[in-house]
């Protein structure tokens, strides 16, 4: 879903990896159905490397 997000709203991919990154860490944190604000993730995104890699 944070993948979608960051899709539906035309940022690059390398900030959408970040971003689904983030949230699902995020996610793995907090117990029962809350989702983690939007915010949150991209704070903790903006922390985060993304190598890109081509075959």
């Amino acid at each position: 879903a944070a993948m979608l997000y960051g899709q539906v709203r035309r940022w690059p991919l390398e900030q959408c990896a970040r971003f689904a990154t983030a949230q699902g860490s995020l996610k793995c944190t907090t117990p029962g159905y809350k989702v983690p604000a939007a915010a949150e993730g991209l704070r903790l995104a903006s922390t985060l490397d993304v190598e890109v890699t081509t075959r």
